[in-house]
C-alpha cells in the first residue's frame, strides 16, 4: 500500500481541504452535515472523505474510515487516529490537524510502516503518564501491586511489538489483561491512581492486539484506543485530587503530544 497511488494526488486533496479549512467547515462529532445554505461541516475524516468525492465526482459515504484505503491508499488504522486526535485536540489545534495530517503524508510511501513505532510510543507514554500519579503506598497496596502488573506488562508489550513475535504479543496481552483487571479492581482504594494504571493497561493491551488483529478494521480500533488510553492516563495522572478543568486540560495536552508525535513518523515515512 503505497499513498495516492490510486489516481488522487496529494495536492489534490490538499486544494480540497483548504477550502473546507477556509470555509471553518471542521467541526467535531460529526461525520457530515449540511446547512441551509448547502454549506457542508465535518470532522477531519468526514470532511477528508467528502474532498475525495468532490475529486471523483461520486457521493460518498463520509463516515467510512475504510475508503481511505481504497482511494488513496492510506491505511484504515491511520485514519481512525486521525478521527480520535481530531475528537481530542483543543479547538486551536483541532482545525489545523485536517490538513497537517495531509501535508505530512509523502506520496508514495507506506504508512503502515509506522504503525508499530507510534503504538510502542503509545505504551510508553501512557505508563510514564500514569507513574505520575501520587498516592500513599502504604495505604493503597492494591494500587501498588496494579502498577507494578501495569509496568510489568508494559515492558512486554513492548518487547513484542518491537520483536514482531506472535507469541509473545499472545503473553503480552494476557499479560496486559490481568494488569487491566488489577487495576479495575484497585479502583475504590485511590480513584485517580488506580485510573491511571487502568488507563496505561488498557493502552498496553490495545497497542498488543493492534499489532496482532488479523481483522483491518479490528486493529484500527484498537491502535486508536490505545492512543486514547494514553491521553486518559496522562489526564487522570494530572488530575490526582483535583478538579475537572485539571483532568481536561491534560488530556488535551496529551493529544497534543501524540499528533505531533504521529505527524513526525509520517512526515518521516517515505
Amino acid at each position: 500500500m503505497r499513498a495516492f497511488s490510486k489516481g488522487i494526488t496529494k495536492q489534490e486533496i490538499l486544494t480540497e481541504m483548504y477550502k473546507h479549512k477556509a470555509a471553518d467547515a471542521f467541526i467535531k462529532n460529526t461525520y457530515g452535515e449540511t446547512d441551509e445554505s448547502g454549506k457542508f461541516f465535518g470532522c477531519a475524516v468526514g470532511c477528508s472523505l467528502k474532498s475525495i468525492g468532490q475529486i471523483k465526482g461520486i457521493d460518498i459515504d463520509t463516515s467510512r474510515h475504510v475508503l481511505y484505503e481504497k482511494y488513496v491508499d492510506v491505511p484504515e488504522w491511520l485514519a481512525r487516529l486521525q478521527d480520535r486526535i481530531f475528537e481530542g485536540l483543543p479547538d486551536k489545534e483541532r482545525t489545523e490537524w485536517p490538513t497537517r495530517f495531509w501535508e505530512a503524508i509523502n506520496e508514495g510511501s507506506d504508512l503502515n510502516e509506522i504503525k508499530t513505532p507510534f503504538l510502542i510510543y503509545i505504551v510508553k507514554e501512557a505508563l510514564a503518564a500514569a507513574k505520575t500519579a501520587k498516592y500513599d503506598e502504604a495505604e493503597n497496596p492494591q494500587v501498588k501491586e496494579a502498577f507494578e502488573k501495569v509496568e510489568v506488562a508494559s515492558n512486554k508489550v513492548i518487547e513484542a511489538l518491537e520483536s514482531g513475535d506472535e507469541h509473545k504479543l499472545k503473553a503480552a496481552r494476557a499479560a496486559a489483561h490481568a494488569a487491566y483487571a488489577a487495576a479495575d479492581a484497585a479502583d475504590a482504594a485511590a480513584k485517580a491512581a488506580a485510573h491511571a494504571a487502568h488507563a496505561a493497561a488498557y493502552a498496553a493491551y490495545a497497542a498488543a492486539h493492534a499489532a496482532d488483529a488479523a481483522d483491518a478494521a479490528d486493529a484500527a480500533y484498537a491502535a486508536a484506543h490505545a492512543a486514547y488510553a494514553a491521553a486518559d492516563a496522562a489526564a487522570h495522572a494530572a488530575a490526582y485530587a483535583a478538579a475537572d478543568a485539571a483532568y481536561a486540560a491534560a488530556k488535551a495536552a496529551a493529544y497534543v503530544k501524540h499528533s505531533e508525535k504521529l505527524l513526525e513518523l509520517m512526515k518521516g515515512c517515505e
